[in-house]
């Protein structure tokens, strides 16, 4: 009976050795033919706590922070009893609980009780739904070190020492599928970058061959007039064209300081800080003074702003491109009736509990604020209003609506874009046919809310 209840004993454990070489395989397999990041993380964690019957796992990978401001970021969280991944905002420093000791070690460690190890950090159980009694923590060995920290949490039956070997061998695996999946991610924000470069590039040159070609043909061909006829002139003709060809310049010098402040926004680090609305908003108003009183604008501005976070300069030039958009499109010349524009703001406990409708946010900020952080600010104006197909247009490099009274270059409203963006904000627009249009940007608010004259 011995004998057979031995040679029973090794057949089991054989057999299940079997079971778990043919399923690491199978598993490995899968792992690297992924290359989508979370899809990756999530299959992982979710085939290792089966394979090893489990309740829980998480993956924690090192930030991007340079040694020794470094810290274990998790990256996934799968939950057996909720069968999903539980978002997990938490970081940890370099040595803290357990993931972090494994990760600074290099080496596995299989704690049978947590609560008899100092090195386990409860903050984690709080987050996931998940009370931890036993864990097994194995390194992530990548291509130069340790990348990140692979833990499994609460065997079923048993405990974890036996199980060492098996998770160090699928970590391998799971350490090339992620390093992969980090590079063609990358890859992938590359080539977006590039694709982006490449449609600004041809965005210039557009700008370069079109825009700055109009203003550049009438000086030659008002210096040409002049060099031709100069002396048959009378004084008031001579002073006609001077003054196109005066106007003609700063036409060409906006474009290009339009082109500059693009390219600049992009590259250019600034600090915000608290902003005076009220001033910042009066020198735009001021600087389209010529344009208000040649189309007989209304404008209506609130007695009170509210600070918010930002950068003067760059602030004041979204407010004079909105408002130079509002003078051009605003009213209805055909029928008379003059722009009658609209300032304002909507306090943070007014804004929507969730995002607007997806037509308002034609270029969303993947990085914007929760509404209760920000600040939104408009230009209402009484003009024809857009199609959903025009709206989809805007906010985009040099993009310009069909419009025979429209003048400018379109360069407004991709740099309103590219500001706003820069400055943790969102830009947006609500209008409809024969019902005007509302344009807004959204800057982060100040805490306590304070407001300017």
């Amino acid at each position: 009976m011995t004998l057979v209840h031995t040679y029973q004993t090794a057949d089991l454990i054989l057999r299940q050795h079997n079971r778990e070489l043919a399923l690491l395989n199978k598993v490995g397999r899968e792992l690297t033919a992924m290359l989508e990041f979370d899809k990756l993380i999530e299959h992982l964690l979710q085939a290792v706590t089966e394979t090893l019957g489990a309740e829980g796992a998480s993956l924690w990978m090192w930030t991007e922070a340079p040694p020794p401001t470094q810290q274990l970021a998790c990256r996934g969280f799968w939950n057996l009893l909720q069968d999903c991944m539980i978002p997990i905002a938490l970081t940890l420093s370099a040595g803290q609980g357990v993931a972090g000791w494994v990760a600074l070690q290099g080496q596995s460690l299989a704690v049978a009780d947590v609560a008899q190890d100092d090195r386990f950090y409860a903050g984690v159980d709080k987050l996931s739904g998940l009370q931890t009694r036993s864990l097994l923590a194995v390194p992530l060995q990548g291509r130069e070190g340790v990348i990140g920290v692979l833990e499994i949490m609460n065997k079923k039956e048993g405990d974890f020492t036996q199980d060492i070997t098996l998770v160090e061998t699928l970590a391998a695996s799971a350490a090339i599928a992620l390093e992969n999946a980090m590079l063609v991610e990358e890859l992938r924000k590359r080539t977006a970058e590039l694709q982006a470069r490449n449609e600004e590039l041809d965005a210039f040159a557009h700008a370069a061959a079109h825009d700055l070609q109009n203003p550049l043909g009438r000086i030659v061909g008002f210096a040409e007039v002049l060099e031709q006829t100069f002396e048959t002139l009378s004084p008031t003709d001579l002073q006609h064209y001077l003054e196109l060809i005066a106007r003609n310049g700063r036409k060409m010098g906006k474009i290009i300081d339009a082109l500059l402040l693009l390219a600049i926004v992009r590259h250019e680090d600034i600090q915000k800080t608290p902003l005076d609305m009220a001033a910042i908003v009066n020198e735009a108003v001021e600087g389209l003074h010529d344009e208000a009183k040649a189309t007989q604008a209304v404008l209506v501005l609130p007695q009170r702003w509210p600070t918010a976070l930002g950068y003067a300069p760059w602030v004041e030039e979204v407010w004079a491109n909105y408002l130079s958009n509002a003078l051009k499109y605003g009213g209805r010349p055909d029928e008379g009736i003059a722009p009658h524009v609209e300032l304002g703001f909507t306090r943070p406990e007014d804004m929507p509990s969730t995002a607007e409708d997806d037509d308002s946010l034609p270029n969303r900020n993947t990085k914007n604020q929760t509404p209760r952080s920000v600040i939104r600010f408009w230009v209402r104006d009484n003009g024809q209003g857009l199609t959903p197909e025009e709206k989809l247009r805007l906010f985009k490099p040099f993009e310009r609506l069909n419009r025979a009274h429209a003048k400018g270059h379109g360069l407004g409203l991709s740099i309103v874009l590219r500001i706003v963006h820069k400055l943790g904000g969102e830009v947006g627009i609500e209008s409809q046919v024969g019902q005007g249009s509302c344009f807004w940007f959204t800057l982060p608010t100040v805490f306590p809310a304070t407001e300017t004259l």
